[in-house]
């Protein structure tokens, strides 16, 4: 968020759309080959080095701020909204716990399940009174009665949705429907890689030559839905092209998202809440993708124990218990039952991703666009 608010800070709003193109491309890039590098730590050591190997990248970034980021010396007073963010927290929190346990863990008539959700809207309704009164709330309220803001948040959030479901769920059918390892796995997913990489830095072109952004989401979202269509139509038997075709559309669509949402928003909001605009936008597209993961987890889950509940897989109704090293002890005829349930279970969360894609289609036909500027804001507007 840091590192996008301070492009903002010193690049004109034009200019910004190349650069966003390439931030959200390495944004895509890291995120995809997450799970492969990933798979190859768990398939070579264990899975405690998919977080060792954060280490000593986190400490060239550190380092990297350290010796090439200059203050200017310049001391500010500011008032933190200690209450705000801690209510915000809350009813984030239990918004993700909600979705995670509702139906499945907890049912959801259960008290302490209800606890949360009274919890939760408590901590929401506060929120928004706290906010009101903040001499510099977290989360400015007013900044959703801009149409650009509001409408981007929204496209954010369901773009995370889209991008989570699909990196969570596509490598679980994968190793188990196909049989894949988890580095062949992750080799699979380059083509949403490749996808994102182009629609990103060609839409940072685009917005550069030309000022305007409004048709890229609507072209990509598009795109990106016609993707997670095909990934309804997954199946053990489905070629690997096919499943790339599919990898490398939603790949576009979000391409044509990241970088389109930040810039626009940077472009409509007074220069002093850059920053504040930039970490509510990805703090919408983490929601979106958090909640998504947890009620399309949920989803998989009960799917996977109605189907794997039979006697013809007597022993496996636990999904946790699948896995490339299982489904090897196991006979043929087991493991084609077994791929077919995952299969199954997964049409219902790309028929519901696609209709989230569909909904930023429409999302996208509201969205109010303002040119971008090609000189800077002077510092008070």
């Amino acid at each position: 968020m840091l590192a996008l608010s301070i492009i903002a800070d010193v690049i004109p709003p034009r200019d910004r759309g190349k650069i966003q193109g390439v931030f959200a491309a390495v944004f895509g890039v890291s995120s995809v080959l997450g799970p492969l590098i990933g798979g190859w730590f768990v398939e070579v050591a264990s899975w405690h080095w998919i977080f060792y190997v954060n280490l000593p990248f986190g400490l060239a970034a550190l380092a990297g701020f350290f010796f090439g980021f200059q203050a200017t010396g310049r001391r500010l007073q500011h008032r933190i909204d200690y209450a705000g963010a801690a209510l915000l927290a809350l009813a984030l929190a239990a918004l993700v716990l909600v979705t995670s346990l509702g139906g499945r863990t907890l049912g959801w008539s259960d008290p302490l399940l209800l606890a949360i959700m009274a919890a939760g809207v408590i901590a929401l309704v506060l929120f928004v009174l706290v906010e009101r009164r903040a001499a510099e709330p977290v989360l400015p309220l007013d900044l959703f009665r801009g149409n650009v803001f509001a409408v981007t948040s929204a496209i954010g959030f369901v773009s995370g949705a889209m991008m989570l479901g699909t990196l969570t769920f596509i490598p679980i059918y994968l190793q188990i429907a196909k049989g894949a390892t988890p580095t062949q796995s992750g080799w699979q997913m380059i083509p949403m890689t490749a996808g994102l990489l182009a629609a990103s830095t060609l839409s940072g072109r685009y917005m550069g030559r030309t000022g305007r952004y409004r048709i890229l989401p609507m072209i990509g979202l598009s795109v990106a839905t016609a993707g997670m269509f095909l990934l309804t139509l997954l199946m053990p038997e489905t070629p690997a092209p096919g499943l790339w075709l599919a990898l490398a559309l939603v790949g576009i669509g979000l391409g044509t998202v990241f970088p389109v949402v930040t810039t626009a928003v940077q472009n409509t909001v007074p220069r002093q809440q850059i920053g504040t605009a930039t970490a509510a936008g990805l703090m919408f597209r983490q929601i979106g993708g958090s909640v998504a993961v947890a009620l399309f987890g949920a989803l998989f889950a009960a799917r996977m124990a109605a189907g794997l509940g039979g006697t013809q897989v007597e022993g496996l109704a636990d999904v946790a218990e699948l896995g490339p090293q299982t489904l090897a002890r196991l006979p043929e005829a087991t493991r084609a039952v077994i791929a077919l349930v995952v299969s199954d279970a997964l049409h219902p969360i790309y028929w519901i991703a696609m209709a989230l894609a569909a909904t930023g289609v429409a999302l996208t036909l509201v969205l109010r666009e303002v040119p971008l500027s090609a000189r800077m804001l002077p510092k008070g507007e």
